[in-house]
């Protein structure tokens, strides 16, 4: 269960990451605006912060 707590812990960085260089990139470029970048965000956190609640089985 750890691994998996670890694996969604990455997951959840590779989502918010992508999506902070992709919204970076996007003011950078001046680019119509999306909220698909944002979403990414989003579900990064989400991801990171579910990895927090889940508890590890003894």
């Amino acid at each position: 269960m750890k691994k998996v707590i670890g694996y969604l812990r990455l997951v959840g960085l590779l989502f918010l990451f992508v999506g902070i260089v992709l919204n970076l990139q996007m003011y950078i470029y001046e680019e119509m605006p999306t909220y698909l970048f944002l979403v990414l965000c989003v579900f990064g956190i989400l991801l990171i912060g579910l990895s927090y609640l889940i508890k590890p089985k003894s």
